[in-house]
């Protein structure tokens, strides 16, 4: 396995003022009963970039085994957290051990399709150019499915108006606002997911990192919320595409729902007071409640099926 060059350990801080190089980002990946993905993904990138690439794995289920002729070309530090902490509780692990200015979170169930770094890294240019007095930027990508359909990117952030039109499945509730900046493909949005997300060292320190308060899911929108609260700008780069396998790290998806609803909740009491929260905990509930009846249907009638068959 490469180890991270001494050069990594000590990049100045002051670097974040300008458009990362590759082997300034750290790629950060949490790692839960996901090995074979995670090597995917290893494999993916020592092919695109080689030792310029620094990885940083938390092995959240102690089970991860790095392929060797992965860790023969791709410099990459692993972390054992000792038992499944949480995603970002796993990423605050992974930054505190890493050096590099800037940090790219990447989900294990995602593939790369495009060159997304350098197309990153252009953009990131642009908009330090443009905006030389913001203090940082969040950047994702357009995220698809492995037949090229639309998997969710980024998003508003919750809001009474849009968990009701969700409970009532009224259109609206799939429309995300999004506005086009001076920059080519450059989206301006509330957040980007977690699951492809880069920004400076010194911008995830100003806002805390991840709220340990979080085990999975929200953790994400909750810090691109903080971050928007002192000034700072999200973007999703549109022409830049990368496969992801969504909740391809669950071993069900009532157990996805699960940790949606409880992510949900821990961001809605940090987020909302007085009424406000009560009607989005409210709401938080019924969803919830809708997504169980609907997995016990599903459920007896897969049992049906075997019954008759």
């Amino acid at each position: 396995m490469n180890q991270l060059p001494d050069s990594a350990m000590h990049l100045n801080r002051e670097t974040s003022n300008l458009a990362p190089t590759v082997n300034q980002i750290a790629v950060l990946i949490v790692n839960y009963r996901s090995t074979v993905l995670v090597n995917q993904l290893l494999h993916g990138l020592s092919e695109r970039y080689g030792s310029q690439c620094h990885v940083y794995v938390a092995d959240n289920s102690g089970d991860f085994e790095l392929r060797a002729d992965i860790g023969a070309k791709l410099p990459i530090k692993i972390i054992t957290t000792g038992g499944n902490i949480g995603f970002g509780k796993a990423c605050n692990a992974l930054v505190a051990q890493s050096r590099e200015p800037f940090l790219l979170f990447l989900n294990p169930d995602v593939a790369l399709l495009d060159e997304p770094l350098t197309s990153l890294i252009r953009s990131y240019a642009e908009l330090l150019s443009l905006e030389p007095s913001s203090p940082g930027f969040v950047l994702g990508i357009s995220l698809v499915d492995d037949y090229d359909a639309p998997q969710p990117s980024f998003g508003n952030f919750p809001s009474i108006p849009a968990d009701l039109a969700d409970v009532l499945r009224l259109p609206s509730a799939r429309r995300v606002r999004s506005a086009p900046t001076c920059v080519s493909g450059l989206r301006s949005v509330d957040y980007v997911s977690g699951a492809f997300m880069l920004m400076s060292r010194a911008l995830f320190e100003r806002a805390g990192g991840f709220d340990p308060r979080f085990f999975l899911y929200f953790e994400e929108t909750d810090l691109q919320k903080r971050i928007r609260s002192f000034g700072g700008t999200v973007y999703t780069l549109t022409t830049v595409r990368a496969i992801h396998r969504n909740g391809g790290t669950h071993v069900s998806s009532m157990m996805r729902d699960r940790h949606i609803y409880e992510g949900k909740k821990v961001y809605i009491r940090l987020h909302y007071r007085g009424l406000a929260r009560l009607a989005m905990l409210g709401l938080n509930e019924i969803r919830f409640a809708k997504r169980r009846l609907r997995h016990a249907w599903d459920r007896d009638r897969s049992r049906n099926a075997i019954a008759s068959s």
